[in-house]
């Protein structure tokens, strides 16, 4: 299905949004790039005009955080510290709108992709500051962000992405010991799920 013939301008966002994603992964930025702008035109026109009621602000916040990031790791990619900042902390807030509409919600399964999504935005704003050298803010993000993850109840066993973060902060601070035992116990929590 092409995202042109797609109905909800939810699912416009969202599947240029993915599309976005791995022309990243291939660093394909130009094709990258005009997927986020489009995605950008559907947020500013037709997400505007959607009726924020009932469920649907769950998704339509959905929509835009995704949006949002995916727009912070282009400018990343670029160069443009500023900018992937500030794109990444408008994603990190509304996660925090998300985080509260799933208070709502009946599904624990909703609730669970909100807290996940909570997470992982506000840890793209700790690598984000990590880029731009802001190392302490980065620090005090992923300070915050594991009492979040405590607080969720979610434990050591679903962190090795999150530590591994950690660990690339400390790798570009110089702090290569501390670095080397976040790597560690990523690598070990890899090692025991699989096996």
């Amino acid at each position: 299905v092409c995202s042109s013939d797609l109905k909800f301008p939810t699912q416009k966002v969202s599947s240029r949004v993915e599309l976005a994603y791995l022309y990243l992964q291939d660093k394909d930025f130009s094709k990258a790039k005009v997927l986020i702008t489009k995605s950008e035109e559907v947020v500013k026109t037709e997400l505007k005009n959607q009726s924020r009621s009932g469920a649907g602000i769950f998704w339509i916040t959905f929509a835009e955080l995704g949006h949002y990031m995916m727009r912070s790791e282009l400018e990343s990619n670029e160069g443009k510290w500023t900018q992937s900042i500030e794109s990444s902390r408008i994603a990190a807030s509304k996660s925090n709108d998300i985080l509260k509409f799933s208070n709502f919600m009946r599904e624990e399964d909703q609730k669970l992709l909100a807290r996940r999504t909570y997470l992982m935005a506000q840890t793209q704003v700790a690598m984000r500051q990590t880029d731009a050298g802001l190392y302490s803010e980065a620090e005090d993000t992923y300070r915050e962000t594991y009492k979040k993850i405590k607080e969720f109840g979610f434990n050591e066993k679903q962190l090795p992405q999150f530590l591994t973060k950690v660990s690339q902060l400390y790798i570009a601070n110089g702090q290569y010991k501390v670095a080397l035992e976040y790597a560690n116990r990523s690598k070990n929590i890899l090692e025991n799920n699989n096996a």
